[in-house]
């Protein structure tokens, strides 16, 4: 989309109608739009270099702060629009060269009969269009076209370079040519577009050559740009705006001046596609959140059902050592009967060979309190899932309705704050890493684990934990340099430790703590380490548990 050159003398005169003298009390930037308030006006001027939908248009101050919302930052230009053309009243509205570059005058007074003038150049030719603000010796101060990693795109207006618009285009004029020259030059006329050419072309056999001729002289001549009535009529071609004396194509005129009508194609579909751009993101993160929380709730059903199982676990380790005599050593299953309540029921009990009768029944009673223990929590956990796939839903939904730009942002907003259940993260080679009070702990599982979590992973200044005296995982807290975390997070740590050690199941395990930089390897192994000036402390291996649930 863009504007033919045709419209640019119209679009000229009706902004030196419109704004001349008036005074210019705000601007408003993003990386590829600027606005202008002036005082008494009811709308903004626009202009935009967007690739897609450069232009410049009437915008209101809705339509500006929608697109404030959707800007990552503030760009550079923000600060030379605001110092320079602030306060500053338009003094003359200017085409250069007659191509497709407007120059707005502004000017400022400063004392006693002194003023400060600056202009402000809006290029729309080609793709390397943009705004540049030059001084009173026509220098550039600013360009508007910069680019955060790369510099600016033009070298050649670079800020201190001396602006040098491009050369007049030349060619012939309708009073200039005889006999059917005139249809053969239709799409190189100056100040006619490619694709009003094309149209006059396609509607050729609709009107004599000789009123082709003064329609096109008209417009060359730029008679319409002083409100003439009807004699010439805003219309649409294609995708661009244009204007002709007759009507070309099936589309109606556009009712407005040129500044007006450019609204439809230059703000709004840049509004449109910037809610489209972000109701697809906000519509991905909320679908990646609802196969999240999905994949959640399965994995906690799945707890669910060994937990209700728990209790088969258990009567098989009272049936195991109440039959302690009549079981045939070696025996690697055999199946007993208990007494439900109502009757009596076969259990098959698997038996490890290796092991002694009363020891396979410890397993079996190790297994019972490992499920059950999951059991508890788990309905909370699963309801507040529940909640959070509703929230979602309903966010879902007033994402596809909502058709304003200022209220897609505060969405924006929103999913951020729709709270995530607490779950653990685990990585790659039985690493686990949670965050707790803004600390991060990290916990390995096995020696390979082990080795990487203590010398990989681990910094000088993190603190260490391991279970004391039994094999266990090696924990550290990532302090980042800040001073000793709070007791709550060791804590958590040393939890943690004591879980993932021999003494899982001890009602307390010891657990001693220190600084990495006090810990060393032991040749010859993977993971075994000494370690000195360490402190412990004493905690549940399920402690860790209570903590997420309250945090």
């Amino acid at each position: 989309m863009s504007m033919q050159p045709e419209v640019f003398e119209p679009l000229v005169s009706s902004l030196q109608i419109m704004f001349k003298g008036k005074q210019c009390t705000r601007s408003e930037c993003g990386f590829t739009w600027a606005a202008l308030f002036f005082k008494g006006c009811e709308k903004a001027l626009f202009f935009c270099w967007n690739g897609s939908f450069p232009g410049l248009c009437l915008a209101t101050e809705r339509q500006i702060s929608g697109l404030l919302t959707t800007e990552n930052g503030i760009p550079p230009f923000t600060e030379s629009m605001k110092k320079h053309l602030v306060r500053s009243s338009i003094v003359e509205v200017k085409r250069i060269n007659k191509d497709r570059i407007i120059c707005i005058d502004f000017s400022r007074r400063i004392g006693a009969g002194i003023s400060k003038t600056r202009s402000l150049v809006c290029e729309f030719a080609g793709r390397r269009g943009g705004l540049l603000l030059l001084d009173e010796s026509g220098c550039i101060i600013d360009n508007s076209r910069h680019d955060r990693t790369k510099g600016f795109i033009s070298p050649e207006k670079r800020p201190g370079s001396l602006y040098s618009p491009p050369s007049s285009f030349h060619g012939d004029l309708v009073s200039t040519m005889q006999g059917p020259g005139l249809f053969f030059a239709l799409e190189s006329l100056p100040g006619i577009g490619k694709k009003l050419g094309s149209e006059v072309n396609r509607y050729w056999h609709l009107f004599p050559r000789n009123e082709w001729s003064g329609m096109l002289s008209m417009v060359m001549s730029h008679e319409n740009s002083h409100s003439e009535g009807d004699r010439v009529r805003l219309q649409r071609i294609g995708k661009d705006l244009s204007l002709f004396p007759v009507l070309l194509g099936k589309n109606p005129a556009l009712a407005g001046t040129v500044p007006e009508a450019l609204e439809e194609f230059t703000i709004q579909p840049l509004s449109d596609e910037r809610l489209r751009t972000i109701k697809a993101r906000l519509l991905k993160e909320a679908g990646s959140m609802k196969r999240k929380l999905s994949s959640m709730r399965a994995g906690l059903k799945n707890q669910t059902d060994l937990a209700r199982e728990a209790w088969k676990h258990k009567v098989a380790g009272e049936l195991l050592l109440a039959n302690y005599s009549r079981i045939c050593r070696g025996s690697t299953s055999l199946t007993l009967p208990f007494w439900n309540g109502d009757h009596y029921e076969d259990l098959a009990i698997s038996i490890d060979p290796a092991l002694t009768i009363p020891q396979n029944a410890q397993v079996c009673f190790r297994k019972f309190k490992k499920q059950s223990s999951r059991r508890t929590g788990l309905d909370e956990t699963i309801k507040a899932i529940n909640e959070r796939e509703d929230e979602v839903a309903e966010f879902e939904a007033r994402v596809k309705e909502t058709a304003d730009l200022s209220e897609i942002a505060r969405l924006k907003e929103e999913i951020l704050s729709i709270e995530r259940p607490p779950h653990i993260e685990k990585s790659p080679g039985t690493i686990r890493k949670y965050r707790f009070m803004d600390y991060q702990v990290i916990a390995g599982t096995n020696r390979k684990a082990n080795r990487r979590v203590t010398f990989v992973i681990a910094s000088q200044d993190d603190i260490w934990l391991h279970a004391r005296g039994v094999p266990g995982g090696h924990v550290i807290i990532k302090t980042n340099k800040r001073e000793r975390p709070v007791t709550s997070v060791l804590q958590f740590a040393a939890s943690l430790a004591a879980y993932f050690s021999r003494s899982s199941e001890a009602l307390k395990v010891d657990v001693d703590y220190t600084k990495r930089k006090y810990v060393r390897g032991i040749p010859g192994t993977t993971a075994e380490v000494t370690y000195s000036n360490a402190r412990t402390i004493r905690v549940s291996p399920s402690l860790w548990k209570e903590l997420v649930k309250e945090s």
